[in-house]
């Protein structure tokens, strides 16, 4: 949405994305991947790294559902990584679950 963010939080990210385009899936709620998308739309999951004591700004990180069911991400200009069939959650790397989205295909 080309804001500038003071502050990583999952209402700010994901706000941010409905303006871009995102839509809530049916039936889900915040935290797993129980929702559904409609057609035209893939599930997409938030995970975020908040702000840190040593002057961190955080930092959020996107997984995408492919078709057929698994989940994938990318990290930066890396390639794509296939990470298998279970919902992705948090990681050391970024230990807070946002939930789900929907995004244009």
């Amino acid at each position: 949405s080309g804001k500038t963010f003071s502050k990583i939080t999952c209402p700010d990210i994901k706000a941010a994305a409905k303006r871009d385009g995102a839509i809530d899936p049916d039936g889900g709620n915040d935290k797993g991947c129980s929702g559904t998308c409609r057609e035209g739309y893939h599930k997409i999951k938030l995970v975020i790294k908040k702000p840190n004591f040593l002057g961190g700004n955080g930092d959020y990180h996107w997984y995408r559902q492919d078709k057929g069911g698994s989940w994938s991400n990318k990290r930066g200009s890396g390639p794509v990584q296939q990470i298998g069939g279970s919902c992705p959650g948090p990681t050391d790397d970024y230990p807070e679950d946002c939930g789900e989205l929907c995004a244009k295909n």
